[in-house]
């Protein structure tokens, strides 16, 4: 039960960075923050009944999902309501893998406040993505200060 409850807001989490610009680096901090005193309690708790391993285990999973959905939630769920449209250059288009859907998705890389962003398309611009130069975002700035973007539109496409 820990361990799907603890699983489940992990993936929230991961869900909810797609649309909130933030670094990698940033993400991994969050994690290891929770993290580490997370194996620390449960080494606390179980100290001589649970192998090292199954301690670990259990204390990064549910330390992780402690910090790093609060945070993401937080940040989404709570943001300024005042958006800022910005239109901002395309890096890199591809699209994702295939495995089991009709569509490979597509997507657009942008930067904003210094963080590279894959910003991904419906199914539609699974062929055209590579023609569009721009992408136009509505951005929010969230709680904790990571700006949020809620809907993207690929504009300008290329000649």
């Amino acid at each position: 039960m820990l361990v799907t409850i603890s699983a489940g807001l992990l993936i929230w989490g991961f869900l909810l960075t797609d649309q909130t610009f933030m670094a990698t680096r940033t993400k991994l901090l969050l994690l290891a923050a929770g993290a580490v005193p997370g194996v620390f309690l449960f080494y606390r708790i179980w100290k001589g009944r649970q192998g090292i391993y199954t301690v670990f285990f259990y204390g990064m999973l549910t330390g992780a999902a402690v910090s790093f959905p609060g945070v993401m939630i937080a940040n989404y769920y709570w943001r300024d309501p005042a958006f800022e449209q910005v239109s901002l250059p395309v890096l890199e288009t591809g699209n994702k893998s295939k495995r089991k859907r009709a569509c490979r998705t597509p997507y657009a890389v942008v930067n904003y406040a210094g963080v590279n962003k894959r910003i991904f398309f419906p199914c539609s611009y699974e062929q055209s993505i590579h023609h569009f130069s721009v992408v136009q975002l509505e951005i929010q700035e969230g709680l904790l200060g990571f700006p949020v973007f809620f809907r993207s539109i690929l504009i300008a496409p290329n000649k």
